[in-house]
């Protein structure tokens, strides 16, 4: 009876040390993107900790399945999470997740209605609802919605940037540049990584017909972020209009290269190498643009 009673007193220790240590290497295997692996060591942990912990681990599950493109299972681990707190609005807001990656839109939007009224106040909601009725080209019900997190957080950038978005598809350019314009103010020295509104701006930009600003706005946005295909796109696009054959060479390579699946630099090089009198070259790229934009899946958004 006395050993039975000292087991029980160690077993009862060692369960809380089993919990943290399952807890901090999901963390660890998370932050190292090793998202299949830390979904598992959340899974052990779930099995090892108190139930008071269960919400929080199935969270912590969800996210790992999420990012490791296993939307479906994350969405079941929700269903599972929201069975402990039906109102948890991080739980919904994963929900919601879950549902655009698998691209059920429609679905995707009813957890963020819920989410936003258990908190009215919290801008990432109506962002995000926003964001969906973008993809949806429901532009003109997009932009109250990203007018209202911009009215909750004054410095909410994204909102800036997808009302540019927004209002150049509705044909608004004044109203577009004025966004893009009011983002950038925020990003330029708070975010120093983030290059989409430069990007979108470019894209603009380059409708337009105003090449040069196409250019500076684009080489910023792919001096953010290098690792980008449509940066370095776009800013080969832009010095391919101003004339310049051969620097717009490089950009087009660089993004051709980050992005082996990606048809358009293909179809720009073909491009500038006809203007330098480069037949050959021309047509190895036109024929490998039409092979990659035929086997190139139709994208959803």
């Amino acid at each position: 009876m006395l050993l039975a009673g000292v087991l029980s007193l160690l077993l009862l220790r060692a369960e809380p040390d089993a919990c943290r240590l399952a807890f901090d290497q999901g963390r660890q295997q998370f932050n190292e993107r090793h998202f299949d692996l830390a979904a598992a060591s959340f899974e052990r942990a779930l099995e090892l900790c108190p139930d008071a912990e269960r919400l929080s681990l199935l969270l912590q599950i969800a996210r790992s399945q999420l990012v490791a493109q296993r939307a479906s299972e994350a969405l079941r681990t929700i269903e599972r999470a929201l069975r402990v707190d039906p109102r948890n609005t991080a739980a919904l807001k994963l929900q919601s997740d879950a549902q655009y990656l698998l691209g059920h839109d429609e679905a995707a939007a009813q957890p963020l209605l819920a989410a936003r009224r258990i908190d009215p106040k919290n801008p990432e909601f109506p962002y995000a609802l926003g964001r969906i009725y973008y993809q949806q080209h429901r532009y003109v019900d997009a932009v109250p919605l990203f007018q209202e997190a911009l009215a909750l957080d004054s410095k909410s950038y994204k909102s800036y940037d997808n009302l540019g978005l927004c209002y150049e598809a509705m044909g608004e350019n004044e109203q577009a540049m004025r966004s893009y314009t009011q983002a950038l103010q925020l990003v330029y020295k708070d975010h120093p990584d983030y290059d989409w509104t430069y990007a979108n701006f470019s894209e603009l930009m380059m409708k337009l017909g105003r090449y040069d600003e196409a250019f500076q706005l684009a080489a910023e946005a792919a001096a953010r972020n290098p690792a980008s295909a449509r940066d370095c796109y776009l800013t080969g696009k832009a010095l391919l209009k101003l004339g310049k054959w051969q620097l717009s060479e490089r950009w087009l390579k660089r993004a051709a290269e980050l992005n082996p699946r990606y048809a358009e630099p293909h179809y720009l090089l073909a491009q500038a190498y006809k203007k330098q009198g480069a037949e050959a070259d021309a047509l190895r790229e036109l024929d490998q643009f039409k092979r990659l934009a035929s086997s190139q899946p139709r994208e959803r958004r």
